[in-house]
């Protein structure tokens, strides 16, 4: 029996070589194992294998590893199991108790928050337990570590943590486990499961522990070893490490390397913005025919998975470091009654908290055979709290008027306060949730097992209470049950369950778990200083010369492995797409990054690409026009097919007319606006909900009988706006909002007088909703929606309903130099709407916003409007409009920044201009 060691470039394709060294057929295959750093590698490699014949089952393919589980099941068996996380820091827990008074010295007298308080407990643990894991698994023995830190103030903590370590071992044996990594250290080599493989082809991405050389060493004389490493320049001492115990000799072996690809590299001035950017490079890849499944999206940072999830669409991303478990239905339900709980005075339940929990789904769809369903007290706890908005209700009026609700609640707070320790807690919250289970509507149960997100989230909520309900926590001293009940919420808060694995869909990935892999393309958002590298965690008990003495890896080994695994992944990609953050709260631009511009100029050389005024730059490829802050846009090939192909709205040009800048951002780069979170109803929201009420409410209900009257006209128009906004889930979900549309609602009262008194005077609706487009002289396209057309006696009023503030009146005329005329609107409306026939244009009467903040009323601010010389003010606007199409469209024009300070006050995207630190805008 031998080893072998394959040397590939880093561009190289290690699953393709694997793939091509595999002997073919019948018995061959199964005879092999493929061991490999990661399951993201497993997955990776079964699907080329599918894809190539050979399937993944024992009796058709090869047999594949991860690396620890490959080691753990070449050892002998000794009876134990291994423990779960939480067992492992309920069993240090234990032993720091047990040596409580030694503590003080090793802790500086902060141990005693955390031996009473297991929660503030686990980020400590954590610590110690890594700092057992790596120097168990680098076989370091305690009196090693003593000698070198003779001449430190850790010497004296050496004896202390030998002892802590000894006492959890002995923990976990009373309680039937062993260690993982004291197993991996201790155990012997299984001859009969090394003998089971003629050859195992073993693929290394980064450092192995002594231990797991140690194991390695081993099976070379059990069976053949081929090991394929992809690495270029010298060798780390930890790979050396490796070679020398293995006396391995590199042989290289014929690869195919692609040429490496000139990347893409952009600034941004804050986070968000770079969502646009992969938005772009995904399409930009697709475009040129790279399949979904080939890209990854690399993140230095995992904060970033939610903002792509919400600007590409989760069902496109195949999502590797998981989803928050706070997001999932079944821990919002437990979140909510712990609120209930603790916001409990002896006056009883806040109204609120109530409310929040009748209307979450898994209490809503319960099945309630005793006649007062969940929704029916929704309803009438919501009527409670329009009578009164501060009022508790004691369980005893709870049980009198919501009885449903109440056994509810009563059985979550006796689960909870039975409950003497953390592990029947979990068990009864176990027992909580199969309940909910079997009482939910059968639909309702239907759609959340086939939710994938959903499903998956149940099922690892399931697997982590399971775990902590096997774990023998005895809490010390005595715990107040809302307290282990926070302990459990905050584990789950900071948990994480997997996206669907599925074979399609756009990689999202963090570095480490690129090992062994290379895809087509490459997208790389966050590449700062302290994104990656990763900012190295102070070791708690040994410092880096320490380290360096007893040759384990430094925090500058490990930051010099993230930077092979980024030339790595950079290397083996066709394409790439890198971007960073340049603001005063970030770091500077990434090391690595650095390093990879000096190793690979190109036109012009990495110095043009460093000036502080550049926004932009690509790098290779024609010699770009760096972007200045403060400077205009120029317009490149992209930005012009972009425009060549858009549709304009009345919105888009005000927009331009503006900022073109800021036209430039959301029309052309695809930037959008972050929402500010608010109490109050956005204007979007209630135009959005009243344009719906309305247009179902004249299209459905005779005239006659609607406008009888104000009172009638308010009581159907109210009815129709609250049966809209059931719909909407801010005001389902929301109680808060719910309020603020009764309060708005009671606004509507002088519109619906206004509507009273226009169809008394004649006036007669005769269009909603009513698209309209047409096409200029030049071959513009423009579309748009008028809210309303009224009609009386053969004259039209086009009118726009405005939920937010009405343009001034200066804005609204047609002479006003520019860019002040941005009323814009309705005039385009009126255009297009003679375009496109709908009516004639000298028989417009006038045009007309329906102010739905203050007046309640029909406001007129075109003051140069005058029915009957419609036709002359028309066939000026679209002069005007022809001559601010031709200047977007322009190729030499620019995208210049807001003329007028005041503009970007209030700009969402300010962050991404920042031309108000220059002073001006140009």
């Amino acid at each position: 029996m031998a080893a072998a060691l394959h040397l590939l470039p880093d561009a190289a394709d290690p699953l393709e070589t694997i793939l091509d060294q595999l002997p073919g057929g019948e018995p061959y295959t199964h005879r092999t194992a493929v061991v490999l750093p990661s399951a993201r590698a497993l997955a990776g490699l079964s699907m080329r294998l599918a894809a190539h014949g050979q399937g993944t089952a024992v009796s058709a393919g090869p047999y594949l590893f991860t690396l620890d589980d490959f080691i753990i099941r070449a050892l002998l068996p000794d009876g134990r199991a291994f423990p779960g996380d939480f067992d492992r820091l309920s069993s240090l827990h234990c032993a720091l108790r047990d040596c409580r008074a030694e503590l003080h010295p090793l802790f500086k007298g902060a141990e005693r928050d955390f031996l009473e308080d297991f929660l503030s407990f686990s980020a400590v643990g954590d610590r110690v337990l890594r700092f057992f894991d790596e120097v168990t698994a680098e076989c370091v023995p305690f009196e090693e570590v003593r000698r070198h830190s003779a001449y430190t103030d850790f010497q004296a903590h050496v004896d202390i943590l030998e002892r802590i370590h000894a006492r959890y071992h002995e923990v976990l044996e009373l309680r039937g486990f062993t260690d993982r990594s004291r197993f991996k250290t201790t155990g012997k080599v299984d001859p009969v499961f090394a003998s089971r493989f003629e050859q195992v082809f073993l693929g290394i991405s980064g450092f192995l522990t002594r231990t797991e050389i140690r194991i390695l060493k081993e099976l070379c004389n059990l069976t053949n070893l081929r090991v394929i490493l992809s690495h270029e320049g010298p060798f780390p001492a930890q790979y050396r490490e490796l070679l020398d115990a293995l006396e391995l000799q590199a042989s290289p072996l014929p690869v195919t390397v692609p040429s490496i690809a000139v990347p893409r590299i952009e600034e941004f001035p804050d986070p968000v913005s770079q969502a646009a950017f992969v938005e772009w490079a995904i399409s930009d890849c697709l475009s040129a025919g790279i399949a979904e499944h080939r890209i990854a999206i690399v993140l230095p940072d995992e904060g970033f998975v939610e903002t792509l999830s919400a600007v590409i669409g989760r069902d496109r991303l195949n999502i590797a470091m998981g989803l928050e478990m706070s997001r999932s239905l079944s821990v919002q339900l437990l979140r909510l009654f712990h609120t209930l709980f603790v916001e409990r005075t002896p006056d009883g339940f806040a109204t609120e908290g109530l409310l929040n929990l009748a209307s979450h789904p898994l209490i809503k769809n319960i099945r309630d055979g005793a006649g007062s369903t969940a929704r029916a007290e929704l309803r009438e706890l919501r009527r409670c709290m329009a009578e009164e908005l501060r009022l508790r209700l004691t369980p005893r009026h709870l049980a009198k008027r919501f009885p449903f609700l109440h056994r509810e609640i009563s059985m979550m707070e006796e689960r909870i306060w039975s409950a003497e320790s953390l592990a029947v807690l979990c068990r009864n919250l176990l027992l909580h949730y199969r309940d909910i289970d079997h009482r939910l509507h059968p639909d309702f149960l239907k759609k959340i097992r086939a939710n994938r997100d959903e499903g998956s989230a149940r099922d690892r909520l399931t697997d982590l209470l399971a775990e902590t309900n096997l774990a023998d926590l005895s809490d010390p001293g005595p715990t107040v049950p809302l307290h282990r009940f926070s302990m459990i919420l905050s584990r789950l808060q900071q948990a994480r369950y997997p996206a669907v694995n599925r074979s399609g869909g756009i990689h999202v990935i963090g570095l480490l778990e690129t090992r062994s892999l290379r895809f087509e393309a490459v997208i790389m958002p966050d590449v700062n200083e302290g994104y990656l590298p990763r900012r190295s965690e102070k070791d708690l008990f040994l410092n880096t010369s320490v380290r360096r003495s007893l040759a384990l890896p430094s925090p500058e080994d490990r930051e010099a492995l993230f930077g092979i695994y980024f030339r790595q992944v950079l290397a083996g990609a066709h394409r790439s797409y890198l971007s960073y953050v340049r603001s005063p709260d970030r770091p500077l631009r990434s090391r690595y990054l650095e390093e990879f511009l000096l190793s690979h100029p190109h036109s012009g050389g990495p110095a043009d690409f460093t000036p502080d005024s550049v926004r932009v730059r690509v790098v290779g490829g024609a010699k770009a026009q760096p972007v200045l802050r403060s400077e205009p846009v120029p317009k490149d090939a992209f930005t012009l097919g972009k425009l060549a192909g858009m549709t304009f709205s009345p919105s888009s040009i005000r927009q331009y007319l503006e900022c073109p800048y800021r036209f430039f951002l959301e029309k052309v780069c695809g930037l959008r606006e972050t929402p500010w979170p608010s109490d109050e109803l956005p204007g979007w929201l209630k135009g959005e909900v009243f344009h719906a009420a309305v247009k179902s409410l004249y299209e459905s209900c005779p005239h006659e009988e609607l406008f009888r009257d104000s009172a009638t006209h308010f009581r159907f128009l109210s009815d129709q706006v609250n049966r809209v906004a059931r719909n909407w889930d801010p005001y389902r979900l929301i109680p808060v909002q719910v309020f603020a549309l009764r309060t708005w609602i009671e606004k509507l009262k002088a519109f619906s007088e206004n509507e009273v008194s226009l169809f008394r005077d004649g006036w007669r609706i005769v269009g909603l909703e009513q698209e309209v487009s047409a096409e200029l002289g030049s071959g513009y396209r423009i579309k748009g929606k008028i809210d309303r057309l009224d009609q009386r006696d053969g004259w039209t009023r086009i009118v726009d309903y405005k939920t937010g503030a009405l343009p001034m009146r200066k804005a609204c005329r047609l002479s006003t130099a520019r860019p002040g005329f941005t009323g814009i609107q309705l005039p385009v409306y009126a255009l297009l709407a003679s375009a496109s026939g709908l009516n004639r244009a000298d028989r417009i009467e006038g045009l007309y916003f329906y102010d739905l903040r203050d007046t309640f009323g029909l406001v007129n601010r075109f003051d140069e409007f005058i029915p009957g010389q419609a036709k002359s003010y028309l066939g000026e606007f679209e002069g005007f409009l022809e001559t601010i199409l031709d200047e977007i469209h322009d190729p030499k024009g620019s995208f210049r920044h807001a003329e007028n300070p005041a503009t970007c006050t209030y700009c969402p995207f300010d962050l991404v201009c920042r031309v108000h630190e220059s002073g001006a805008a140009s």
